[in-house]
């Protein structure tokens, strides 16, 4: 999987996210100023938890029992940041 950042820029706002370490937004700028702490050691290294920046969950916060979900009749599976593999893995190969 690429390591390559998703930048956005709208006006004075400016983002950076990481789809190869689970999608989290490592930068957050206003007017230049940056908002977010990231620790770039714990970023750097795969095998640690990133601290600082902001997860994007989506679309669950975590972790579903036995990655199963339900609402109302319907029913199906999902593991952990499924979703967000799925589209990054289709999007980086183009």
């Amino acid at each position: 999987m690429t390591s390559t950042p998703i930048n956005l820029k709208s006006g004075y706002a400016e983002a950076t996210i990481a789809p190869h370490r689970g999608a989290i937004v490592t930068s957050l700028r206003l007017a230049g100023r940056e908002l977010l702490y990231l620790d770039r050691a714990t970023f750097d290294d795969p095998s640690k938890n990133v601290r600082g920046g902001i997860p994007v969950l989506f679309p669950t916060p975590g972790k579903l029992e036995s990655d199963r979900w339900s609402y109302g009749s319907r029913s199906g599976t999902l593991s952990q940041h499924m979703v967000l593999r799925v589209i990054w893995r289709g999007w980086s190969t183009r």
